[in-house]
């Protein structure tokens, strides 16, 4: 694979889009090994997290890794390997919650109530997302996140600022790709399956069932394109290290959502070739 398209394919993925900052923003992730402890987003050195008690009064200080998973269930992991989850229940407190983290910006309340209620406001609106936006801050508290410094309300506007050490699965997918593209360019392929693998992994799941808004559309499209181009590099990644069976499976899933891909095809015929099977080659033309 043409180093130049791997570093075009890896800008792609990591440029500005609806759900984040620009790539300068993106966490460095470490691929971990098979045998090591997968590591989370570079900070230089992690800060201990303050795990609330069960009265909320007290904190004690414990080092600790937390990852906010808004993909699938949104709950909070404790712990790597994960020790303890927290779910968050309730489909409004979970929109707000995946806005918030997806953002990583301050988003005014008038945002979400059009995010919740689609312009059909109740009478009481506002203490109804109050109400919610309490939720969230109980979830976050009972996860070991302290909410009173995480979940920020400033004239009218709500920003979810996480503190190193808390990262969520969304942002974690994006920067694997991204490393991993890099190592795929440096001909590290066995180091960019590794992190491809665990961000396909996560992409897989869906960002919530509901809610039907233009925003969270938007943001469901740019996931499944970043999941497709995961996939492509992974084929990509497992024809360079020969593994060709895991290979051709990857190409193939990625052809499922995208049939009209043509470098899918090239990647799938390159692997039935090296494989011998010239007559699957000659069909996947």
């Amino acid at each position: 694979v043409p180093n130049d398209g791997v570093a075009h394919l890896a800008a792609a993925i990591i440029g500005p889009g609806p759900l984040g900052r620009p790539s300068g923003d993106v966490a460095s992730y470490t691929l971990a090994r098979p045998g090591r402890r997968e590591a989370g987003p570079s900070t230089g050195s992690e800060r201990p997290l303050r795990l609330m008690g069960s009265t909320g009064s007290q904190a004690t200080t414990a080092p600790c890794s937390i990852r906010l998973n808004i993909l699938g269930w949104v709950q909070l992991e404790i712990g790597d390997p994960v020790l303890r989850r927290s779910v968050l229940h309730g489909c409004q407190a979970r929109a707000v919650t995946s806005m918030l983290a997806l953002r990583r910006a301050p988003v005014h309340k008038d945002e979400l109530a059009e995010l919740l209620w689609h312009g059909a406001l109740p009478e009481y609106w506002d203490g109804a997302l109050r109400g919610l936006i309490s939720k969230v801050r109980r979830f976050l508290d009972g996860g070991g996140v302290p909410s009173h410094e995480t979940l920020v309300g400033d004239g009218g506007h709500y920003e979810l600022r996480l503190p190193p050490g808390v990262s969520v699965d969304r942002h974690d997918a994006k920067a694997l790709i991204a490393t991993a593209a890099t190592a795929l360019a440096e001909r590290r392929s066995g180091d960019a399956a590794i992190g491809l693998r665990r961000a396909v992994t996560i992409l897989e799941r869906r960002l919530l069932s509901g809610p039907d808004n233009a925003w969270f559309d938007q943001a469901r499209a740019e996931l499944a394109h970043e999941r497709l181009a995961a996939l492509e590099l992974l084929a990509q990644a497992d024809l360079q290290t020969g593994d060709l069976d895991e290979a051709r499976q990857a190409a193939a899933e990625a052809l499922t959502l995208d049939p009209y891909r043509e470098s899918l095809y090239r990647v799938l015929m390159q692997a039935h070739s090296a494989a011998g099977s010239r007559g699957e080659a000659l069909r996947a033309y």
